[in-house]
C-alpha cells in the first residue's frame, strides 16, 4: 500500500482482493485456481459494464437510494 495512511490505489486493491478470495477458496491445483481466475474474470467484466451504465447514465435519478 502508498506511504502516509493513503487510500490504496486500484492495483493494489485488485491485488489485496484476489490474494483474499484466493485464500479463502484454497484451490487445490493450479487448474482449480485457473478455473477461479476465469469465475473472477466474468465478475469483474460484469462488474465494469453496471460502471459504465451507471456512469454513462442520462437520469441521474437512477442513482439515488431510495
Amino acid at each position: 500500500m502508498n506511504n502516509n495512511n493513503k487510500q490504496p490505489t486500484p492495483e493494489e486493491l485488485a491485488l489485496v482482493t484476489l490474494d483474499a478470495y484466493l485464500d479463502a477458496n484454497q484451490p487445490k491445483t493450479f487448474i482449480d485456481a485457473i478455473n477461479q481466475l476465469k469465475v473472477l474474470q466474468t465478475q469483474l467484466s460484469a462488474m465494469s459494464l453496471n460502471l459504465q451504465r451507471i456512469i454513462q447514465a442520462p437520469n441521474t435519478e437512477s442513482l439515488t437510494v431510495h
